[in-house]
């Protein structure tokens, strides 16, 4: 990590803290990871999340990012480095200038496995607990009192 050469090929990282969940993620896994990602080179900000959820192998996030989380638990703290061939390219986006390095430090909120917990870690405990509730309360409807 700390012999990152802008422009390298492969990303780098470096674990301030390994984590305790049960599970490692992997393909196929859903995330839930807190992030502030800047540009190397300006140590500009560009994006920041609290609740970034994501499957890994989806291409809901880019490649660089998901392969540096990859083999992270519930827990885990990381610093990542992402050359610009596992970014944005020359393409660059908002934010990001083309041929850009970019740092992410982010932290391992949750990792879950099984088409139920990857189901319920995308859409959300809270949301799928209200969904019940009014389910619950259309399917009840015509036996209560009006």
């Amino acid at each position: 990590f700390d012999n990152y050469q802008p422009g390298q090929k492969e990303i780098a990282f470096k674990d301030l803290m390994v984590g305790d969940g049960d599970i490692i993620a992997e393909a196929g896994d859903a995330m839930t990871v807190s992030f502030v990602g800047k540009v190397l080179s300006s140590g500009s900000q560009f994006a920041a999340n609290e609740a970034f959820t994501f499957e890994i192998g989806e291409g809901k996030s880019f490649p660089g990012f998901e392969d540096a989380l990859t083999g992270t638990r519930s827990g885990a703290k990381r610093l990542i480095r992402v050359p610009p061939g596992r970014a944005y390219g020359t393409r660059g986006t908002k934010g990001i200038p083309p041929n850009a390095d970019l740092e992410f430090e982010c932290e391992v909120k949750s990792v879950a496995r099984g088409q139920f917990s990857v189901a319920m870690e995308k859409v959300g405990y809270d949301r799928a607990f209200g969904f019940a509730v009014m389910f619950l309360i259309l399917a009840l409807s015509p036996f209560l009192p009006s």
